[in-house]
């Protein structure tokens, strides 16, 4: 990571459990990393602006469904790939999962709403 964006020319900095470890000075715990390539992480609208990849988004917002979160799903789901539907319904119970099963899951991997 540090390699791919030190040649950056604004400030970056790594977040998350990766932070706290290199503040601690070691690695201590498993991560449970949702892995994406970089290069999928956004898109750029038809006005050439960039922003988040949809799924990359609607992941942040399965940690707690909020009504807007419920109305950002339904409407988005139906434009989601195969390939990012996928992804999405990998990710979320890899991370949200253990308080038993997400209630977007059924909805991601049902054919019908393809």
């Amino acid at each position: 990571m540090v390699r791919l964006f030190s040649g950056l020319p604004c400030p970056w900095w790594i977040g998350g459990g990766y932070a706290i470890e290199l503040a601690v000075g070691r690695s201590f715990r498993p991560h449970g990393d949702i892995r994406r390539p970089v290069h999928e992480l956004g898109m750029t609208s038809a006005d050439g602006v960039p922003y988040l990849a949809p799924e990359v988004q609607l992941y942040y917002k399965a940690k707690a469904p909020r009504p807007k979160d419920e109305e950002d799903f339904t409407t988005t789901l139906p434009l989601l790939t195969d390939d990012r539907r996928d992804w999405l319904a990998g990710a979320i119970p890899l991370t949200y999962g253990v308080n038993g099963p997400h209630p977007w899951l059924t909805r991601l991997r049902r054919a019908d709403n393809r």
